[in-house]
């Protein structure tokens, strides 16, 4: 797990700022691109002594997804996520590694990680994985939930469902602890992530109000 300090900083920080992430971003948004895992991600910078802020939505009935993109997936960094809206769900994984390919094993990629219209590039690892899910998680909206650095895990969004999250992912940064896994038959070497167009940014900012008021 991941020090204290970050945990209950970042807390703070998300919980104070909350609000008005919210309110500016159903009334001014700024640009966002589409995760290849179907989600919208809106950077929102930097804080000071943590890392990077971020607000992510996952919309109803929209999912600007990579086809064959790996879902289990580990991070780099710790991360430590707020829940705006609606209900957010993953399950956390843990992997054996084996050398060799066998039935139902998922192959290991890494990421170099692209800005702009660079794209982020998807390498093999020469490992083979063996996953057992360990624990599944749901987490409702005011509550907070965390991911260190390493530990495989994939969201479980369904697609009827609106889902909004703020997150400060940790300054300090182990690429050693990145990993994806996925079908030995995706073959996607590198990735532009798209940006949000004005119709879906639309859609996203009245799909947040209708679940708010729902709420």
């Amino acid at each position: 797990m991941f020090s204290g300090s970050f945990s209950s900083s970042a807390e703070i920080v998300l919980r104070t700022s909350a609000q008005g992430v919210l309110d500016r971003f159903l009334s001014e948004p700024g640009e966002g691109r589409w995760h290849p895992n179907g989600f919208a991600v809106f950077d929102l910078g930097d804080v000071e002594g943590l890392g990077q802020m971020r607000f992510h939505v996952w919309p109803s009935g929209i999912r600007v997804a990579l086809e064959g993109q790996p879902a289990i997936h580990s991070h780099p960094w710790d991360m430590c996520s707020l829940v705006i809206a609606g209900c957010y769900r993953d399950t956390l994984y843990r992997a054996r590694q084996f050398n060799v390919d066998e039935p139902g094993r998922l192959q290991g990629y890494s990421v170099q990680f692209g800005s702009g219209d660079q794209g982020d590039q998807l390498c093999l690892d020469s490992m083979w994985y063996d996953v057992t899910a360990e624990q599944e998680r749901t987490v409702t909206k005011g509550s907070l939930h965390q991911i260190p650095a390493g530990v495989l895990h994939a969201a479980q969004i369904p697609l009827h469902t609106c889902v909004a999250t703020l997150l400060i992912t940790s300054k300090f940064i182990n690429l050693s602890k990145l990993l994806l896994l996925g079908d030995g038959n995706f073959d996607k070497k590198s990735y532009v992530r798209p940006a949000v167009s004005v119709e879906e940014l639309d859609h996203l900012r009245a799909d947040l109000m209708n679940v708010l008021m729902i709420l």
